[in-house]
């Protein structure tokens, strides 16, 4: 608002209101056309908001009124807040609005604690209120705060700037500083000159009493006498209200945590960044200011340091790294101080525990990779709060771990490469941890793999959740040409991989073992690997997956004497499994016949033998579909489903369901088709089997062209289509496509 700006005091709306018609004005409208302005600056005027100091006098005069006897003269407020930092102020709106409901006098907290990493923006925020309460107190507005007085003080040592982090020329290290800070804004010398140190704290407490004040402690993590200063502010008069800012977690009365900003509000800070410098040499496309918000984590005070290195003439890929450096000016404010002094206890343990990983772990797994399953419960939950306290590592929020029961944790990703750093320089920690890395997920994997049988619903949350360790373990044992425990992973994992349609990994995993194999002359391994390597060719059918295929499984049952009969029964089946996509039915029949001799002649537990002849009946079942001999289709579909629920192979059951699904829209048996489907899609569904729910969807999409729902049916094949993409299973998704067409 311009300075020459003035309003009506609130005291006199009153009597200017009365004037109004007492002057002959009928209206505000009157008055605005004898003034020649608009009716909205004579509205202004009459509810006491500010308006130009020449229309202000001009109204007046009007009225008969001397506007030096109603202008609203703000109060004077004593403080001493520094000029912000910032050309606008950018989000944290709730974070904003719960700060001023604390400072409310209606509010009981005294103090308001406002806790966060270094940089995220903590002093910023409270200044920025501190100017509304500010503002509020001179012109007597409501719906703020208000105050007599606001005082700042601050123990920050140094600050980061564009040029590198420079030391702060002001700063109150301990209490006595805080009090001479006190002392000077409220102009009471009577603190400073009291002889005894309860008689300064006494003469502080007689000062504060006497207004309404408003006491910013800025960075208290580096006050030298913390208990001493928070000892103070607990039993300071009730006219004071307290913000502290700190990078420990301090819960005192009521406390605001501050993380990163989301994108939106990053993306903004940069662009406002942008602007102010003005530069047009600085250009950075929407793809550059995304990568600049990720490289920053969305901290403000890293935002605003790399746009003023690019302004300084530094190239977009330098500030990169400058910011991902562990040498760098960001790492060392924002981390070097706690770091250093984490050393050598479990605290650093757990930090570096927490960068081998690559998604936030559970607890029992930190605890075992920073090696403190030695050390009691309590010892580890301390040092990991400490860590939280210090805002080193953050409890995870990520909605991948809703279904879990386990809290995680993680560190900032901006974090890693100074912690990085530390790890480099550990080498003995690093061997250790990796050892009890891979140790702690080949026993997950143990529990939650192995061949499935049941409902899958706890295995599969319990393995989505760990997906991206898991991956991070096993392509670092293949890295390090662990061949024994990648081969141990795969045992475990290999059909959860492909129900829950991981199948780009499962592939990646077979291919590095098949190499292996060949190069170690195992044999036994490679007849494994093979034969699980032509499946996934075959469910992603092509002509160039098609011929890998035949090359892995020729081969294979060339060398079919290397393995047991239950090796071989794999490979037969797969063989039947290409003559099958490739239409070739009677191939595929007869290779069945051999697949099906070899499960009678294998050494099995016979409810795995009835799982293995269930796989042959459901072939045959599928060929007899394809042929469309339907009721043959439906009288072995109907047999495995029995024999799958008997042996509780709920996977099997539910994919019969979904082809006894499709023979019923082939036959107009159109209510028992969406019954079926009604209650396969949901069990699919729970348990995740990526592969049958698109199955299932494009099933809908067939039933609801054959109601005549074409509206319905596209949006059920569009569903489908996309997963099919996502599984890269290009010829079915071909279909779906000519299903889509038709239906247009």
């Amino acid at each position: 608002m311009s300075r020459r700006s003035r309003q009506v005091d609130p005291a006199y709306l009153p009597a200017v209101k009365s004037a109004l018609q007492q002057n002959g004005y009928r209206t505000q409208q009157a008055l605005a056309k004898a003034l020649q302005c608009s009716r909205d600056t004579v509205g202004k005027f009459f509810r006491g908001d500010r308006i130009d100091f020449s229309y202000f006098v001009d109204i007046c005069e009007k009225l008969g009124m001397e506007w030096q006897n109603i202008v609203f003269r703000e109060r004077n407020i004593r403080h001493n807040l520094p000029a912000p930092t910032y050309n606008a102020f950018v989000g944290r709106e709730k974070e904003k609005t719960d700060l001023l409901k604390y400072l409310s006098p209606d509010h009981a907290a005294p103090i308001i604690t406002i806790d966060g990493i270094g940089g995220v923006g903590k002093t910023t925020l409270a200044i920025e209120v501190a100017y509304q309460c500010l503002e509020a107190s001179q012109r007597n507005l409501p719906n703020t705060p208000t105050f007599d007085a606001i005082i700042f003080t601050s123990a920050k040592l140094q600050k980061l700037f564009p040029t590198g982090i420079l030391p702060t020329s002001q700063k109150q290290r301990n209490l006595s500083d805080i009090f001479r800070e006190i002392a000077s804004t409220l102009k009471d010398d009577t603190i400073i000159t009291e002889a005894t140190p309860e008689e300064v704290l006494h003469s502080v407490h007689k000062s504060l009493d006497k207004q309404r004040t408003l006491l910013l402690v800025d960075n208290l993590e580096t006050v030298d006498d913390k208990e001493n200063v928070l000892s103070f502010l607990v039993d300071l008069p009730r006219t004071v209200k307290s913000i502290i800012t700190t990078r420990e977690q301090k819960s005192i009365y009521v406390n605001i945590r501050l993380t990163s900003l989301p994108e939106a509000e990053s993306l903004q800070l940069i662009q406002q960044e942008l602007e102010v410098k003005k530069d047009d040499t600085i250009c950075l496309t929407e793809d550059k200011q995304r990568q600049l918000y990720k490289a920053t984590d969305g901290i403000p005070i890293v935002i605003v340091y790399a746009i003023g290195r690019l302004a300084n003439s530094r190239s977009f890929e330098t500030v990169l790294h400058d910011l991902q450096s562990a040498e760098g000016d960001v790492a060392h404010f924002i981390f070097s101080q706690h770091a250093i002094s984490l050393r050598g206890q479990a605290t650093h343990k757990i930090l570096m525990a927490l960068a081998i990983f690559r998604d936030p772990p559970v607890r029992d797994a930190l605890k075992a990779v920073a090696g403190l399953q030695t050390k009691s419960i309590f010892t580890f939950q301390n040092a990991l709060e400490h860590l939280q306290q210090i805002s080193l590592v953050i409890q995870s929020r990520d909605d991948r771990y809703s279904q879990s029961k386990d809290s995680r944790y993680n560190i900032l990703p901006i974090t890693r490469s100074y912690i990085q750093a530390e790890i480099d320089a550990d080498p003995d920690f690093e061997n250790g941890a990796r050892q009890r890395w891979v140790e702690w997920y080949l026993n997950f994997a143990k529990k939650a793999g192995g061949v499935d049988w049941g409902p899958t619903e706890s295995g599969y949350f319990q393995l989505r959740e760990e997906w991206g360790n898991l991956i991070d373990v096993i392509e670092w044992c293949a890295g390090q040409n662990d061949y024994r425990n990648v081969t141990n992973f795969w045992q475990h994992l290999h059909e959860r991989a492909y129900g829950y349609g991981y199948w780009r990994e499962r592939i990646r995993w077979i291919e590095w073992l098949i190499e292996q194999a060949e190069l170690r002359d195992d044999w036994v391994t490679f007849l494994e690997m093979a034969t699980s390597a032509s499946w996934s060719y075959i469910r992603r059918y092509s002509p160039e997956n098609s011929r890998k295929a035949r090359d892995l499984l020729t081969r294979a049952w060339e060398l079919r004497n290397y393995g047991d009969l239950k090796v071989q029964d794999f490979i037969a089946h797969n063989i039947a499994q290409l003559h099958i996509v490739q239409e070739e039915y009677n191939e595929a029949r007869t290779w069945l016949d051999t697949q099906e001799q070899i499960i009678r002649d294998a050494d099995m537990k016979n409810r795995y033998r009835i799982r293995r002849l269930i796989t042959v009946s459901y072939s045959r079942a599928e060929i007899f579909f394809l042929e469309q001999q339907y009721d043959q289709a439906n009288q072995l579909f109907q047999e495995v489903k029995s024999q799958a629920i008997e042996i509780e192979w709920h996977r099997y059951s539910n994919y019969a369901q979904n082809w006894l699904a499709d023979i019923a829209i082939i036959k107009g048996k159109l209510d028992e088709a969406e019954k079926l489907l009604n209650r396969g899609l949901p069990v699919a569904e729970k348990n995740n089997l990526k592969r049958r729910i698109v199955c299932y969807q494009i099933s809908y999409a067939r039933l609801e062209k054959a109601k005549g729902n074409l509206e319905k049916a596209r949006q059920w094949a569009e569903q489908a289509l996309d997963g099919f993409n996502q599984l890269g299973m290009a010829r079915e998704a071909e279909g779906v496509q000519s299903l889509l067409t038709r239906l247009r």
